[in-house]
C-alpha cells in the first residue's frame, strides 16, 4: 500500500471510529478537517515532502492587545517541548491562539491517529478553559492539569 493510500485508509477511518461530526477532505490541498463537534474541529494537512502530519486547532482569539504575560507563558510552554511531546502553540495573523503538533505518517496506525486527535482535543480544552477565564486587569494564577503537562497561566 502506498503512503497516500495508508494516509487516505486512515482519514476515512478516524470519523467512524471517534464518532467525529465530519471529517472532510479538501484533496489539492492536501488538507482534512476534522469536526469533533459544532465550532471544534482539528485541521490536519499532509506534507509529502517529509511525510509528516501536522495537526492545528483553534484555541481562543486573544485579540491584539493579549497581556503580555499570556504571551510570556504560551512562549514558556513552547520551550518544554520534553514535557508537551512537542505540541506548540502560536499566534496566527488574527491573533488567534493555535496549538500545533507534527508527527511522521509512515507506520501510524488508526490507533495511534486517536489518540493524538483525542490528546489534542484535550489540550485545546484546557488551553481555552485557562485562556477564557482570564481576568484582563489581572495578573492570571489559574492552574490547569491535562494529561502530560501541567498549564499555569
Amino acid at each position: 500500500m502506498s503512503q497516500a493510500e495508508h494516509l487516505g485508509r486512515l482519514m476515512s477511518e478516524i470519523g467512524p471510529a471517534l464518532g467525529l461530526a465530519a471529517v472532510l477532505e479538501h484533496e489539492a490541498e492536501r488538507q482534512w478537517e476534522l469536526v469533533l463537534t459544532d465550532g471544534f474541529s482539528l485541521w490536519v494537512d499532509y506534507e509529502g515532502s517529509d511525510d509528516r502530519l501536522t495537526f492545528t486547532g483553534d484555541i481562543i482569539e486573544l485579540g491584539s492587545e493579549a497581556s503580555r504575560n499570556i504571551l510570556v507563558r504560551m512562549l514558556q510552554y513552547n520551550a518544554g517541548t520534553a514535557e508537551t511531546g512537542g505540541v506548540r502553540l502560536a499566534l496566527d495573523e488574527h491573533f488567534h491562539a493555535l496549538q500545533i503538533y507534527d508527527t511522521p505518517v509512515a507506520g501510524m496506525s488508526l490507533d495511534e491517529l486517536k489518540t493524538i486527535v483525542l490528546d489534542l482535543a484535550d489540550k485545546i480544552v484546557a488551553w481555552r478553559g485557562a485562556l477564557e477565564s482570564q481576568p484582563e486587569a489581572t495578573q492570571p494564577t489559574l492552574s490547569v492539569s491535562s494529561d502530560e503537562f501541567l498549564l499555569r497561566v
